[in-house]
């Protein structure tokens, strides 16, 4: 019997995605964004501890036992193909929402809490379309005050196994420190580390924030390329309306979409952050990247590295 709160998928042709983001990185913009595709159904955040379902899936009730999960490929695939056909009831996903749907024929997954040294087998176990959400470490970091996984990435063996020696020792001295902020920059760059620090694989998708925010309809375009998307439609309506994590936002970032400018002033979103920024936390901030091998931004840039940034001709 079909449970109330279910909905019917029939797999079709098209690949599912699998978005890999840190939090508060524009994440619920890019699945609400996703999920105004023909028959996409959305699954939001499936690892987090935060839920009951996750927890009774996976068969743990913490972070701590969450990052150190042995057999995560078994687990991970049996809750994936669940979710995927619909077998699993996801309350944060329900077919009744804005872009909810009964009938469904291809997913969007929006995985901020888990895989990040597992990427190329989402990839291959189910046959899906990658999509790395990257955004400045600062207001990241600002804007996210809570990193329950930190202390346990480096304890998960597979994960360590992707460390070089020397940024190992590097982050094992900042996770020893009771700097609340160097540990949430530290956060943000071991999410990111396994699929940056050797490159990233040409066949996944990066999107940043910034790129999202100033350049929506170049980011749209690139993105509709890349993940085999139809025409997105009222991107102007998108974009002008807060998306549904927005309540975790400061007033500034409230009172800008209440005030109608979402449309036309979009750079506001990607420099607030430098407003009142304590002296010298910015410079701090790429020391400890500086310190991790990673070069996806750069000090005193908004944007990304040109590598990881929409192709230029896509740009206004």
């Amino acid at each position: 019997m079909l449970s109330p709160f279910s909905n019917i998928h029939r797999q079709g042709d098209l690949p599912d995605i699998f978005i890999f983001s840190a939090p508060r990185t524009g994440s619920t913009f890019l699945m609400e964004l996703l999920a105004a595709q023909p028959g996409m159904k959305s699954i939001n955040e499936p690892f987090s501890m935060n839920y009951a379902h996750t927890r009774r899936e996976l068969g743990v009730d913490n972070w701590r036992d969450a990052v150190l999960l042995p057999n995560r490929r078994e687990v991970y695939g049996k809750y994936v193909d669940r979710l995927r056909h619909g077998r699993i009831n996801d309350f944060k996903s329900p077919f009744w929402g804005e872009y909810g749907r009964f009938y469904t024929t291809r997913n969007t997954f929006k995985i901020l809490h888990a895989g990040e040294d597992m990427i190329e087998w989402f990839e291959e176990h189910f046959n899906g379309l990658i999509v790395l959400l990257i955004r400045h470490p600062v207001p990241t970091v600002l804007s996210h005050k809570q990193h329950p996984r930190v202390d346990y990435f480096l304890q998960q063996p597979e994960m360590r196994a992707k460390f070089s020696p020397v940024h190992i020792a590097f982050a094992e001295r900042i996770l020893a420190s009771d700097n609340q902020y160097d540990r949430g920059v530290l956060d943000w760059c071991l999410q990111y580390y396994p699929a940056f620090i050797n490159g990233v694989n040409p066949r996944w998708t990066v999107i940043s924030y910034e790129d999202l925010s100033v350049e929506a309809n170049g980011a749209v375009r690139f993105l509709e390329q890349r993940l085999r998307l139809s025409p997105v439609k009222n991107l102007s309506k998108l974009i002008g309306t807060p998306s549904g994590s927005t309540v975790q936002s400061d007033p500034s970032t409230v009172a800008f979409f209440n005030s109608g400018k979402a449309t036309s002033d979009r750079q506001f979103l990607i420099e607030k952050w430098r407003q009142d920024l304590a002296p010298g936390l910015e410079k701090r901030t790429f020391e400890i990247l500086e310190g991790m091998g990673l070069d996806i931004y750069s000090y005193g840039s908004l944007f990304p590295a040109e590598k990881y940034r929409i192709p230029a001709h896509l740009r206004a």
